[in-house]
């Protein structure tokens, strides 16, 4: 009998853990539960298998950035009998988490893959030329010994936004 099962690997490269917020099997079962963690440097794989019948497998799993209100990651994984397969990844807030996935083949049966959740990569120093040195969340950051997660959030949250105003003020007028 052909796998119809889903081996997704989850490559966490954030600085925290992921907390698991959810889990769904729409067609098939977990052969063990997803982990109700994933530390920092982790790779788990998440194994759905395809039950007796015509369906194959399909399952969505939520993950949450272990940080006060941290962002969450969705993955949903299928290997239909009847269809392409499915695996893809969106993050709550791309900003602080982004992921990438591995894509599994489009058919063929089982379906492998990676979905790697890691910090986004944007250029810092171009973000930092637009910081206001007297705001107080760059004061705040620039006068903290070891920055927490939370201020590193916060303060990237703070240059994107300054670059996207600064991308929509006119030339010559700050």
């Amino acid at each position: 009998m052909p796998d119809f099962g889903c081996y997704i690997n989850v490559n966490n490269q954030m600085a925290n853990g992921l907390i698991l917020a959810s889990q769904n099997v729409v067609d098939g079962h977990w052969v063990s539960s997803p982990p109700d963690s994933i530390n920092p440097s982790a790779n788990p794989q998440l194994h759905v298998a395809d039950s007796f019948g015509p369906y194959g497998s399909e399952a969505y799993v939520t993950y949450t950035l272990n940080v006060p209100s941290g962002p969450s990651v969705t993955i949903h994984m299928a290997c239909p009998t009847g269809s392409s397969n499915i695996l893809t990844a969106n993050s709550s807030d791309p900003r602080i988490m982004s992921v990438s996935v591995t894509p599994a083949p489009q058919s063929g049966h089982p379906i492998n893959g990676t979905v790697t959740i890691s910090k986004p990569a944007f250029e810092a120093a171009d973000l930092w030329s637009e910081a206001d040195k007297n705001d107080e969340i760059v004061k705040k950051f620039i006068a903290s010994p070891i920055p927490t997660l939370h201020q590193y959030d916060e303060l990237a949250r703070y240059l994107v936004q300054a670059k996207e105003k600064s991308a929509d003020t006119p030339s010559g007028a700050k």
